[in-house]
């Protein structure tokens, strides 16, 4: 029996907070301010305003080993760019304002909302390491302090939700290890994977970034000298131990993903309608009267992780 699963459910998460959040900022709005103002185009207008503030200060990029203090700076820009946007709308269209009512409106918004982030923040920290869930599987490629430091930090907090796997130490040859370490990831349905950039050359380095692209892996790195750190990096810091990423993948995130899926749907459903309902047989019937034979032609294809379709 394979290894269980768990974990996979997190890109969920962040939608389930942003619906949170827009519930109880219209709930607010809607059982505190006067009627007058709670038509139906004052809560879109909110809802909207919510999300595009929310995607520019990245109020719901938490990540599990992202401080409380930035979670805490989010939530402070989030308040005050909401409160300006929604004084500037019932400033606009609303000939009387009660500014200390919309005051006190927007702020228990705020706080309702913080509460509810720092809730599933803390929820998910201790479900971690009582339930063991919500985990990714590491391996980690390399030796020396930083990789120690690195292995310390994964077994010490189990409430970030890493599980090391395996090290694979560098010996001679480290190609023999970098087509290991690249065996075991897709073997054991690997989540992560760190290297010290101390121990590989730049061909392995290379080898590991087409690998994890191709096979839909994470990869991140242990600096060892300043030329990475020139580099356009993004990164993180794994308690005080640094963790570079070589750059961020805007499908990444999970609101990219429902933007991108939402329009792959739509585009696809007017092509097929209003195209293809009408072009193929068409074309089905011009490729009788000139070929002999089917009409469709099947393949067999791999996939990801190598699976035929």
């Amino acid at each position: 029996m394979g290894r269980k699963r768990t974990g996979r459910y997190s890109g969920y998460i962040r939608p389930f907070s942003l619906i949170v959040d827009l519930i109880i900022i219209n709930l607010m709005a809607f059982y505190f301010l006067p009627s007058s103002l709670n038509d139906l185009s004052y809560h879109l207008f909110i809802a909207g305003a919510w999300v595009i503030i929310s995607l520019n200060v990245g109020f719901y990029e938490v990540y599990r080993y992202t401080k409380i203090l930035e979670i805490y700076g989010k939530i402070l820009q989030q308040y005050f760019l909401f409160l300006i946007v929604d004084f500037a709308y019932l400033g606009y269209f609303s000939e009387s304002i009660d500014s200390v009512l919309l005051f006190k409106v927007v702020t228990g918004s705020l706080i309702l909302v913080a509460l509810a982030k720092l809730f599933i923040y803390y929820f998910l920290r201790r479900f971690r390491v009582v339930f063991g869930g919500n985990f990714r599987t590491v391996v980690i490629v390399g030796s020396g302090k930083s990789v120690e430091h690195l292995v310390k930090f994964f077994n010490e907090n189990p409430d970030y939700g890493y599980k090391l796997i395996k090290v694979f130490e560098v010996g001679n040859d480290s190609r023999l290890v970098v087509d290991e370490a690249c065996k075991y990831v897709l073997d054991n349905k690997i989540d992560e994977m760190y290297c010290s950039l101390e121990d590989l050359t730049t061909e392995d380095v290379n080898k590991f970034i087409d690998f994890t692209d191709n096979n839909l892996k994470i990869l991140k790195f242990l600096p060892d000298n300043k030329e990475f750190f020139s580099r356009n990096l993004t990164y993180q810091y794994y308690g005080y131990i640094p963790i570079l990423s070589l750059r961020n993948i805007p499908l990444d995130q999970t609101t990219n993903k429902v933007i991108k899926r939402t329009f792959d749907l739509i585009f696809s459903l007017i092509v097929i309608v209003a195209i293809l309902s009408w072009l193929t047989p068409i074309l089905a019937i011009l490729i009788r009267m000139e070929l002999k034979g089917p009409t469709i032609i099947k393949h067999k294809r791999n996939g990801l992780n190598y699976k035929e379709f």
